[in-house]
């Protein structure tokens, strides 16, 4: 992990430059997320919570099986995904978990993007297509093209959209055969459940690509 100076011009890597202790990540760290202006660090050793006044590192103790993504939503809940399940606590009250599994029977669910909502947290995988856990009800639901909710179950990456005009709306980039496909997962609150899918198609930078509105998801 380093930490860019502005008035210096110069990286600070804290693993080169500090004395190496339990309670600081290693040198592979594989994802970091700010949150209350506390920095969080997913690593090949464990979970970590950088103080951004001190500059100190905490180790978070929760049962730490090779989580590389995570994501934290307003309200400070915690999601941790790997491979075979979904890791819920509170990152300021981690002593309560729940396990949510991801994966059935043998399958391994390779993740690529986690974004928590108000209402759950978004999971995109590679090959498995999309999930998302209602932390309401405690179902987890699964979205492929197989059972036509996605244009393709390679996805990618995941991101809000900020515009008022996109409000509660999702960018989802997945891969469809040979041609980047792009959907949108918007919330519509008078709608049923189940999203309904309207596809577009066209080109998108000289690439074949379609767009898809789901439906009846809120974020």
């Amino acid at each position: 992990l380093s930490r860019y100076d502005l008035n210096t011009g110069r990286f600070y890597n804290y693993w080169k430059e500090e004395s190496h202790s339990s309670d600081m990540p290693d040198e592979i760290v594989y994802h970091v997320k700010i949150w209350k202006d506390q920095i969080y660090i997913s690593a090949h050793n464990g979970f970590f919570r950088l103080d951004t006044q001190t500059q100190k590192f905490h180790r978070i103790n929760i049962p730490f099986a090779f989580y590389e993504h995570f994501d934290i939503d307003a309200e400070g809940n915690l999601y941790m995904v790997g491979w075979k399940n979904v890791l819920c606590t509170h990152v300021e009250h981690p002593e309560s978990i729940v396990y949510v599994p991801l994966a059935e029977g043998d399958s391994k669910a390779t993740p690529t993007r986690v974004l928590a909502t108000s209402d759950g947290v978004y999971i995109g995988t590679l090959g498995m297509g999309l999930f998302f856990y209602d932390r309401q009800t405690r179902n987890m639901a699964h979205y492929t093209s197989r059972n036509n909710q996605l244009p393709g179950d390679f996805c990618y990456n995941l991101c809000r959209l900020s515009a008022r005009s996109c409000r509660k709306r999702l960018m989802l980039s997945a891969f469809c055969g040979r041609s980047p496909c792009f959907s949108t997962v918007a919330n519509q609150p008078d709608c049923a459940s189940k999203p309904r899918i309207s596809p577009i198609y066209g080109r998108f930078g000289g690439l074949s690509a379609s767009i898809s509105l789901i439906y009846g998801r809120a974020i």
